[in-house]
Order: C-alpha cells, then sequence, then structure tokens
C-alpha cells in the first residue's frame, strides 16, 4: 500500500466497475464536419490485487476520490506489479452491437452503449485471435499501465471502441481481471466534457499457497520416526496455458526427512508428472504445464508423507518448519507458508537415595508406557533412527547412566498426545553395582521445554537403595525408634536367660 497515496492523487474520477456509464452515446455517429480524426485520448490502468475474492461492496464512478481511496484501504487492495494488458479495435464490432441494441431492442443510446459494450466483451476470448492490437503494456511502479496517444475516431470521424484483455500475470494469481471496452467519447462528471485522460481500475484475485498438516492434535508434536503427513496446497495461475512448466520443492528443515515415494498429487494421475528427490531430504515435482489445463485458477493439492530424524538435539522443543516453493518457468520461487512441527524428551539423574548428591553409574534404564501401573508397550530405537511402541519386551529401547548419572530420551511427542491414561516410563533392568533394583517404573511427563530449559545435572532424580542398608531417613525418629526398641527387645531376653541360669544353680 506503500504506492497509494502517489498514486490516488493522480486518478480520475472514472472506475472499472461502472466505466459504460459515462460512455458516450453517440460512439458509433459520424462525427461533425467540424470535428478530426487526430484527437487522443491516455487510458491508464491502475491495477489492485484482493486476497482470494474481490470485495463484495461495489463502488462506482460517481463517488469522490476520497471515497474510492477509502474503499481501496477497507479492502486491503494492494497495487500489483507484473500484469500484462492488451488492447485490441473493436470499433467494428461495437458498432454492430451498438446498431443491434437500438434498433431490434429499442435501447435508449445510454443504455445501448452498455448493452453493446458487455457484448463485446462477452466476445473478448474470441476477438483476441482476430482483433487488431493497438498497443501492449505491463504494470509497473505500483500496478500502473499506460496505453498513451490512442485515437478517439477512426479515418471516417467515427468514434473508437477498445477492448483491453489481461493476457498475462504473476504465478499467485488466481483470476484475470475481466475484459472490458471503453468506447468513445468518455464524458467527465457534467456529462459533457470529452475526457481525454481515462483511469480504469482492473482488479485481481490472490491466494497465498500453504502447506498444512494433517493431523487433528492441538500440538503439532510428534515421535522421532513418526509419520508425518502434510498438504502443499498451490495455486494454478489462470495463465498456465501460456506456461511451460510448473514445479513445487520441498525444502525441509534439519531434522525432517520427506518420503518422495508417497507423494500424491489430488485430481491427476502419477504419469502426469515427475518426482526427483534431493540431497537435502527434500524432492522437487516437475509437471508440464499442458497437464495442467484442468486447474487453471484453482489449487492444487499434494499430500506427503515424512518423519522427524533428531541427529541434532538442538532441535528438541524447538518449532521445526517444512518449507515449500511453487515455481513457474523461470519466474522466481514464491514460498509456500508452512506449520512447524516439535518434539520433545526428559533428562534424569541416578542418584543415591540416603546421600542424592551422589551420583550412581551403570544403571540400565528401558523406556516405556504404563497405564494402570502396568507397562503395557516398549520402545525400541532411537532418536535418531526412529522410535517404535508396541507390546514386544526385546531390544527394548535402553540407555546407560556414566559416572555422573545422567541419561535421558529424546524425540518423544508430548504426554498430552499419548493415548488416553497412558504415561511414559523408565523402567529399571540393571540396579548400580550394591544398590537393589527399583520394582516399578518411574513415571515422567513430557511437555513443551521439558526439555530444552533444563540442565542434564537438574534432571528428574531416581533414587536406590543400597542393598542390605537401612531405609532412607525421611526426616522423622521412626527408623531411631525401631532401632531403640530393638536393643531394649535384646536386652529383655538376656536379662531372662540369666534369671532362669540362677534359679538352676541354687536347687
Amino acid at each position: 500500500m506503500k504506492n497509494h497515496k502517489k498514486l490516488r492523487n493522480a486518478l480520475a474520477t472514472l472506475l472499472l466497475a461502472l466505466p459504460l456509464a459515462l460512455q458516450g452515446a453517440v460512439g458509433v455517429k459520424t462525427a461533425q464536419a467540424a470535428e478530426t480524426s487526430t484527437e487522443t485520448a491516455t487510458v491508464t490502468l491502475h491495477k489492485y490485487v484482493f486476497d482470494k475474492s474481490l470485495p463484495s461492496d461495489k463502488i462506482d464512478n460517481s463517488k469522490s476520490q476520497d471515497e474510492i481511496n477509502a474503499w481501496l484501504t477497507k479492502n486491503n487492495a494492494e497495487a500489483l506489479d507484473g500484469v500484462e494488458f492488451t488492447a485490441y479495435d473493436v470499433t467494428s464490432e461495437y458498432a454492430d452491437a451498438y446498431k443491434t441494441a437500438t434498433g431490434d431492442k429499442n435501447e435508449s443510446p445510454a443504455d445501448a452503449a452498455k448493452t453493446a459494450s458487455a457484448a463485446v466483451a462477452k466476445k473478448a476470448d474470441a476477438l483476441q485471435k482476430t482483433a487488431t492490437v493497438v498497443g501492449k503494456q505491463t504494470t509497473a511502479n505500483g500496478g500502473l499501465a499506460s496505453f498513451a496517444n490512442l485515437p478517439l475516431r477512426d479515418a471516417n470521424g467515427n468514434y473508437k471502441a477498445y477492448l483491453f484483455a489481461e493476457t498475462d500475470a504473476p504465478a499467485n494469481i488466481t483470476q484475470k481481471a475481466e475484459p472490458f471496452v471503453l468506447a468513445m467519447p468518455i464524458y467527465g462528471a457534467d456529462g459533457k466534457t470529452v475526457q481525454k485522460s481515462i483511469n480504469i481500475y482492473p482488479k485481481n484475485v490472490k491466494q497465498s499457497d500453504k502447506k498444512t498438516l494433517n493431523d487433528n492434535r492441538s500440538h503439532h508434536d510428534f515421535t522421532a520416526g513418526e509419520k508425518i503427513n502434510y498438504s502443499i496446497e498451490t495455486v494454478v495461475p489462470w495463465n498456465i496455458a501460456n506456461k511451460k512448466v510448473y514445479t513445487i520443492t520441498d525444502n525441509p528443515s534439519k531434522g525432517l526427512i520427506m518420503d518422495a515415494d508417497t507423494i500424491q498429487i489430488e485430481g491427476l494421475a502419477s504419469n502426469k508428472y515427475t518426482v526427483k528427490k534431493n540431497a537435502d531430504n527434500g524432492f522437487t515435482i516437475t509437471i508440464p504445464a499442458a497437464n495442467l489445463a484442468a486447474f487453471a485458477g484453482k489449487t492444487l493439492k499434494t499430500t506427503v508423507k515424512g518423519h522427524l530424524s533428531i541427529e541434532d538435539l538442538t532441535l528438541i522443543d524447538t518449532g521445526i518448519p517444512n518449507k515449500a516453493t511453487a515455481k513457474v518457468d523461470n519466474e522466481a520461487h514464491h514460498e509456500v507458508k508452512s506449520e512447524e512441527v516439535f518434539t520433545g524428551g526428559k533428562k534424569f539423574v541416578k542418584v543415591d537415595g540416603s546421600n542424592q548428591s551422589k551420583t550412581l553409574a551403570g544403571a540400565q534404564f528401558q523406556l516405556v508406557i504404563v497405564k494402570n501401573g502396568q507397562v503395557v508397550k516398549y520402545a525400541h530405537g532411537n532418536e535418531k533412527d526412529g522410535y517404535t511402541f508396541d507390546t514386544n519386551n526385546t531390544n527394548v529401547a535402553t540407555k546407560t547412566t556414566g559416572e555422573n548419572g545422567q541419561f535421558e530420551f529424546a524425540g518423544l511427542k508430548y504426554s498430552e498426545s499419548l493415548e488416553a491414561g497412558e504415561s511414559y516410563a523408565v523402567k529399571e533392568v540393571k540396579a548400580p553395582t550394591g544398590y537393589d533394583l527399583l520394582k516399578d517404573p518411574v513415571l515422567f511427563t513430557v511437555t513443551k521445554d521439558s526439555y530444552k530449559t533444563v540442565q542434564a545435572a537438574d534432571g528428574q532424580k531416581i533414587s536406590n537403595t543400597k542393598k542390605g542398608g537401612f531405609l532412607p531417613s525421611t526426616g522423622g525418629m521412626g527408623i531411631v525408634l525401631f532401632i531403640a526398641a530393638g536393643v531394649v527387645v535384646m536386652a529383655g531376653a538376656a536379662g531372662t536367660m540369666i534369671v532362669r541360669r540362677n534359679r538352676r544353680e541354687n536347687i
């Protein structure tokens, strides 16, 4: 919208919404002897684009310039460069249509001018092949294209008529502007003054391409190796028939691997396009433009599967984008918006139960899923190659604590994405030397940032008790009383034995 102010100050009062209202009803009549055929006019197109659809509210040329400016601003109109327009001389076709409207239909001159212009515009596709081209311009510098020195009359003094048609546009334009006819002369607001500078506002619709995840979870979080289904929706240009080739390139970020063998394009047979895998784990789809004729101005939906491979632990709890780009012929790629995916993890520290500052090496833990206190699934694999969870309790994913007692499991979807009632847990299968094996799995929760924001030494602590040792004190007097009571019992038993022995000796 940066160019609006500059453009609007130079705009005249004519809008494409009702360009026919001020067209001369004498457009096909012979000019008076005093008139000449050397007069010309300049038609300037002000090209605007709207997002997804044209505004439902219309505005006509009877409005003030301030009202026009406000309407453009309200509807988020943007000036559009790179659109090609071609002007054609359709004086003869317009004259015939005008004659039919005033004669057979008995319309008034003003109504006949509208009817004739609409009739000629309706035949625009055919006329573009037969009518004489009088100019071709491409919008630039804020959506402007100017057709200068267009004759108002032909050699016989009859007013001329011109057809303007959009003949090319950028790749993200889904609908071309409607062709329109200007029958000279065009009068000013007073209905008398012939305009020599005419401004028209053809409109286009654009649509942003997008890449979305096909899952119904509230968060886009996944376990390493889990299949991720994407939909890439790109808009095929309305003028694809004039192009040669259409390409879609998937550019996965580090940590994402796309499975190019699973690509499907909705409504397009697999023999109508080729897929080439790229070195960066992505792919490029190449489609001959001729195979997309039925998709002109429509959305092309491509589905593809991928998975996470966590080789870099800095990816944990970080949004991982999967971008795509679309390209028509030699145009610059335009980016397809994408949604980010996430994965999480958890850090642990193995410690002595009676001295939690003492870390323990040599403990082994399996990654499992628990439901109702029972292990229901075992993990297999790793964060790089991917995890699978099932009931098979062999070859389970296992981590061993080092001297610092630390271990971790990364590349896990968040706990809220597990099935109802399920929880992650680690099951100790080998205790540190001299310590008892834990009987029950230790539950843990994976949430956003439960890995990234936690230092390794501050991970969830898992305590073990030494073999043959007492239970660790919880700060109360229970164990002291237990030991004291034991001493009293032993002392009492010894006293009883001494008394009995003395009695026997005195008999």
